[in-house]
């Protein structure tokens, strides 16, 4: 499976199916037109530790914007992610998009909405979380910031998570 390390990334690195059992550790990651910085869709077996995400979606102008983002639409599990430093994420311009789907910002984003598959086995430890932010319009352009967030709207299956340490 593939190890990443130190090393400098511009725009977002994806783990699939393809990366259970990858690593990802000492990355400087920046995305500030993007949004997305880590993505794990249905991966199993991954540690995201020691990396600074920065600037994810800072000069977005509408849309969302996640630090780390776990998804998939079949069972995860043994999720590590550890020892992060994660800041910049988002912006207060940051405003609604119906074809891009929201305008919140998040430092670590577990599932969403639709999300139907369970995860276990997920730790979230001693990462450091600063400056996150969203608009602060009204509801429907403004949606919200935040540090760590777990949204199983549509999920049957359970959520096993550990959240510890954390610095928000």
């Amino acid at each position: 499976m593939p190890n990443f390390d130190a090393s400098i990334v511009d725009g977002n690195v994806t783990l699939t199916t393809a990366g259970s059992g990858a690593s990802l550790e000492g990355f400087t990651i920046q995305n500030p037109s993007g949004s997305y910085g880590v993505i794990i869709n249905g991966a199993s077996n991954v540690t995201i530790s020691g990396n600074t995400i920065t600037q994810i979606g800072s000069s977005l102008a509408e849309g969302s914007a996640q630090a780390i983002y776990v998804v998939g639409s079949s069972a995860m599990s043994n999720i590590v992610i550890s020892g992060n430093t994660i800041s910049t994420i988002g912006n207060l311009n940051l405003k609604y998009s119906a074809s891009l789907g929201g305008s919140s910002a998040k430092g670590i984003y577990i599932g969403n909405s639709n999300h139907t598959s369970a995860v276990t086995g997920l730790q979230i430890a001693n990462n450091t979380i600063t400056n996150i932010k969203a608009s602060t319009a009204a509801w429907n352009t403004g949606r919200g910031a935040y540090g760590i967030l777990i949204n199983r709207g549509g999920v049957s299956g359970a959520t096993e998570a550990t959240i510890a340490g954390n610095t928000i």
